[in-house]
């Protein structure tokens, strides 16, 4: 029979994690003190030297590595962390994933409350999403600063979480608002142009969409409800992200402008507002391709219901504004299901793209997605393109079979790729007729004026994907993925000849 150890019996330490650990601190000693005794040798201004010549060659080994995908302030930050990174101190210390998160939000508000029965279960979508995704991108593995950006973004998301329900609790009235008419979506499976057209869209003057600076700061920060009070609130908030969103933007770089842009005053996805408890989380998206099957059979749980009040906070805040809302996330598409449950009025503009073109893509897409977070050297393309094959027909089969079981009461409008580029206007007026808004002479102005200025801008930056031209330009092609063209053809026939 097995004998139990007495307690009073104190156990040999395991020898790897002491010598581990005594590496560690002699490294971070070392490291500490080099600077110290440099300045003993040459002075302090010929260290600061040597320190800055350190840091610079680094960044430029890592630029080299990284190529285009990744700014140089991306590259000098992932060198100035390397060391604190790889020796697991200060925030390293503790993993980047969304228990963390939670933990480190609750912390910084004060608050408790996330709407949810108290086991954070809607946080497993959130751990299915990023186990699976790890595992299949397995020998990718967290840039420095990456690691630190998506630490901190992820408990953003949780905090924005807990103040939203904080901020209905103490506002309840919200919960009433209504809308002029019922919010409009256009979805479609990335890279088809839904950009574009969610832009032209909405310049109506009758519709309004959430913009870049609404989406870093949604909720007021005053609990005064006069109209006066929010929209000074409102003016503080615009002003205050400012040089948050510049820093981020130079850190995203050139490059990821290329492939999607994302400019404070002008309209952006439904990211933020649906990552309460979906795993949208910008640095976590690129995770969905490769947890797609197990992820999908969870459902969206309570995301659209958060959405939509951060909808209602919006249009509470700014009356003056229209409360016709004009949405675009092609992330929708697999959960059709849920949109329509939660917005059972809403139409949903689909736009269809010959998946030769839309898939690959969607694959250079995640890979500057993935490359944000990730060294880029570590990322396998071959592993994103079958994931992202795999994300593509399980989202189509999906979003038909969501309009098959509500063929009854959800309206959806076809838009071809083509048509959006050859006669984008008419497009415009042709949804417009569709779902009910008024097509003004005004808006039509304001449509002319936009494609007008989009050609001009296309005419000295091709953004229309392949070329051999490297830097800014988006470039992307099946082969570079692994991907089989004939293969998605023949995968994709049916689809095509209906709908591209």
């Amino acid at each position: 029979m097995h004998k139990m150890e007495p307690s009073n019996v104190i156990k040999k330490p395991d020898e790897r994690y002491v010598l581990k650990d005594l590496s560690k601190s002699a490294v971070f000693a070392i490291m500490i003190s080099t600077p110290f005794q440099l300045k003993k040798i040459i002075g302090w201004p010929a260290t600061v030297a040597v320190l800055f010549l350190i840091q610079v060659t680094g960044t430029i080994f890592r630029k080299h590595l990284c190529g285009p995908v990744k700014s140089w302030l991306n590259c000098f930050l992932d060198a100035l962390f390397y060391i604190p990174c790889n020796l697991k101190l200060g925030i390293y210390r503790t993993p980047c994933d969304i228990d963390t998160a939670i933990k480190d939000a609750m912390a910084k508000t004060g608050l408790s409350d996330f709407d949810d029965d108290g086991s954070h279960s809607f946080a497993n979508k959130y751990r299915l999403s990023r186990n699976i995704g790890m595992q299949q991108l397995h020998k990718a593995h967290h840039s420095p600063f990456g690691f630190i950006v998506e630490k901190i973004v992820l408990s953003k998301r949780m905090e924005l979480r807990l103040q939203l329900v904080d901020y209905l609790k103490k506002h309840p009235s919200i919960k009433d608002v209504k809308f002029a008419k019922a919010p409009i979506s256009v979805i479609g499976y990335p890279r088809t142009g839904t950009t574009y057209l969610h832009d032209l869209l909405g310049l109506d003057p009758k519709t309004r969409s959430h913009l870049v600076w609404e989406q870093l700061s949604p909720l007021p920060t005053t609990h005064d409800e006069s109209p006066l009070a929010q929209r000074s609130n409102r003016q503080k908030r615009y002003n205050g992200r400012l040089n948050e969103y510049y820093f981020k933007k130079r850190l995203a770089g050139d490059y990821f402008q290329a492939v999607h842009r994302v400019e404070y005053d002008l309209s952006e996805e439904c990211l933020t507002f649906c990552s309460m408890e979906l795993p949208w989380n910008i640095l976590d998206l690129h995770f969905t391709p490769c947890s797609a099957e197990k992820l999908f059979e969870l459902g969206a749980g309570r995301s659209y219901e958060f959405y939509l009040r951060f909808l209602q906070v919006l249009t509470w805040q700014a009356p003056e504004l229209p409360s016709t809302w004009m949405l675009k996330c092609p992330w929708h598409l697999a959960y059709l299901d849920d949109l329509h449950t939660t917005f059972s009025d809403s139409p949903f503009i689909w736009t269809h793209r010959n998946p030769l073109e839309c898939i690959p893509s969607s694959c250079s897409l995640f890979h500057a997605i993935t490359c944000h977070g990730m060294d880029p050297w570590t990322i396998d393309k071959k592993v994103i393109g079958r994931n992202v094959v795999k994300y593509a027909r399980l989202s189509f089969d999906r979003a038909f079979a969501a309009v098959e079981k509500h063929k009854d009461t959800v309206k959806v409008v076809h838009v071809k790729y083509t048509d959006i580029v050859k006669d984008p206007i008419k497009v415009c007026k042709d949804i417009c007729c569709a779902t009910g808004l008024p097509f003004s002479s005004e808006y039509e102005s304001l449509l002319n004026e936009h494609i007008a200025q989009s050609h001009a801008k296309r005419k000295k930056q091709s953004r229309s994907g392949i070329s051999g031209k490297v830097g800014i330009t988006h470039c992307y092609s099946l082969e570079e993925y692994g991907l089989n063209a004939d293969e998605i053809s023949a995968d994709y026939k049916s689809y095509i000849e209906k709908y591209c």
